[in-house]
């Protein structure tokens, strides 16, 4: 009897533990705040992970000596131009206090590039296609993001042509 007691347990906290992973990754869906920023991206073609795009926005920890052996910084967004696309400040070990800004931890330490969690646009093999194509010619990617408590997910993702920049 007590064993089916421990396997019913088990069971059950398996799903609670499941749930919330589930409800954390989709805060910023809910409840973030949308913004957009510019990217340069590619699709590079990865059988196992399926039709995306990679998405480069610029960050990195411009010196070795800002490395400073820490994994974990805080990139606070601005709207420099009052355009509505915003911007990534510097990486920083000091999280902002009333601005939007993405938790980002150390990719690897050599060129110190910084993982924002939305590097990975995924799309239907079509898109990806179209999406690579409009890249590659240096089109510009606009990305819209939303961000809660620094966590940020892609929401949508367009290419924005020569003739539409301002």
């Amino acid at each position: 009897m007590k064993i089916s007691k421990f396997l019913i347990f088990a069971l059950a906290l398996q799903f609670l533990v499941i749930i919330a992973m589930f409800i954390n990754a989709y805060l910023p869906v809910f409840f973030g705040q949308e913004l957009k920023v510019r990217a340069s991206g590619f699709d590079p073609r990865d059988l196992l992970s399926g039709n995306y795009v990679l998405l480069d926005y610029g960050v990195h920890l411009e010196e070795p000596y800002s490395y400073q052996g820490k994994d974990t910084y805080f990139v606070e967004l601005k709207d420099e131009d009052q355009d509505g696309i915003y911007e990534f400040s510097k990486p920083s070990l000091e999280k902002p206090k009333n601005a939007p800004f993405i938790k980002a931890k150390l990719k690897n330490s050599w060129p110190y590039d910084l993982d924002l969690g939305i590097e990975k646009y995924f799309a239907p093999a079509q898109k990806a296609l179209e999406l690579e194509r409009d890249l590659l010619t240096n089109q510009e990617a606009i990305v819209t993001i939303k961000i809660f408590d620094g966590k940020a997910r892609i929401i949508d993702l367009y290419v924005r042509n020569e003739a539409s920049l301002d």
